[in-house]
C-alpha cells in the first residue's frame, strides 16, 4: 500500500472485508493500514470510528472520493 501511494495510487477501505463468513480484518486494522499511508490517499467505506476525528472521517468518506471522481 505505501508503495501504490508513493505513485499516486488511492487506497479504498470497503466494509466487506469486515463482516460475514470471509471476514479477514478488525476495525482497527484497517485503522493501523489507514494510519500507515496516511488519511489522505484513503477512501472509506465503513463505520467505525477507532479513534478517527469526525473531520478524518470527512476527508476519507467525501473529500477524496470527490477528488477522485473529479467532483471537486
Amino acid at each position: 500500500m505505501k508503495e501504490g501511494v508513493s505513485h499516486g495510487t488511492w487506497i479504498e477501505f470497503v466494509y466487506n472485508g469486515l463482516i460475514g463468513a470471509y471476514k479477514e480484518f478488525e476495525f482497527a486494522d484497517y485503522a493501523r493500514a489507514i494510519r500507515t499511508v496516511g488519511i489522505d490517499k484513503c477512501v472509506l467505506h465503513w463505520p467505525g470510528k477507532e479513534g478517527f476525528t469526525p473531520a478524518e472521517i470527512d476527508l476519507m468518506s467525501k473529500t477524496n472520493p470527490a477528488l477522485i471522481l473529479g467532483l471537486d
